[in-house]
């Protein structure tokens, strides 16, 4: 399975959890474990190649870890959103946001491919404005991740 398979997959576990309350744990039980894909693959054609091993760590790691530090994922994001409140933000755009943001911040997976993926991922399941909405956001957040961490290496290595 391809890591874009295996990102959509987790994307839907992440909006699973944030439209259901359901727990991390539960979600990929239901969506990973026997009879799980093979129940899914009948109506998405995403689940017709049996996630391996590699691709269900990813999409552990991600959904859990996006659950985890939800709150201060979307918080961070959120400061991005001028002139929007984060209720008017479509559940899809949270979801993506969030899968994204854990993708930088948790995981090996290099910057511009997560954000590529995630303006995807919006042209695909979001609304017509939502990616460049995304790619906004997303751009900013990393700048300013870029330049804080820039700053901290700066000041330890003046120490």
């Amino acid at each position: 399975m391809t890591r874009t398979n295996a990102r959509e997959i987790a994307l839907g576990c992440i909006f699973e959890c944030l439209a259901s309350g359901a727990p991390a744990d539960e979600v990929l039980k239901r969506r990973l474990d026997c009879p799980g894909p093979a129940d899914l693959a009948g109506e998405y054609a995403l689940y017709a190649e049996e996630p391996d091993d590699d691709a269900r760590a990813f999409i552990a790691q991600v959904t859990r870890a996006a659950e985890q530090r939800r709150d201060e994922f979307l918080s961070a994001v959120f400061a991005y959103a001028e002139g929007w409140r984060p209720e008017r933000l479509s559940l899809m755009t949270r979801s993506i946001l969030l899968l994204c943001v854990t993708e930088i911040v948790c995981t090996d997976v290099p910057t511009a491919v997560s954000i590529n993926e995630a303006v995807e991922l919006a042209k695909a399941y979001d609304e017509e404005k939502a990616p460049s909405f995304i790619n906004g956001i997303l751009g900013r957040f990393v700048r300013d991740r870029e330049a804080a961490q820039k700053a901290a290496e700066e000041t330890a290595g003046q120490a």
